[in-house]
């Protein structure tokens, strides 16, 4: 993955899928994190970002999915565990393959 530690932070070079279904909007949170984010993971070596989100939805979500759009370049600066973070990060529309049947009691608003 391209990630690397200075002694002034980390850098990381992440993909980030946007999966709308049914007017709602895929977003994941880590137990113990107090935010939530968009599904994806760190872009390894030699791999195209769109190839990021393919392998990413397989490993983490067990789905295949098409990726549509290229939608933003993000580049982000933030503190996470008492370490500085850069990152820059690429955003893809999605559409999974095989939609899972999602079945949800409540919405979430967001924060």
């Amino acid at each position: 993955m391209i990630s690397f530690n200075l002694d002034a932070g980390r850098f990381n070079f992440r993909s980030a899928a946007v999966i709308i279904h049914d007017d709602h909007v895929l977003i994941h949170q880590v137990v113990g994190d107090d935010f939530w984010a968009l599904p994806g993971g760190r872009v390894e070596f030699l791999e195209a970002s769109r190839q990021t989100i393919e392998r990413e939805m397989l490993e983490e979500l067990g789905i295949r999915c098409e990726v549509t759009q290229h939608l933003w370049h993000v580049e982000s600066f933030y503190e996470f565990e008492s370490k500085h973070y850069h990152e820059m990060g690429n955003y893809f529309l999605v559409r999974p393959i095989d939609p899972p049947e999602i079945i949800s009691n409540a919405d979430f608003a967001g924060i």
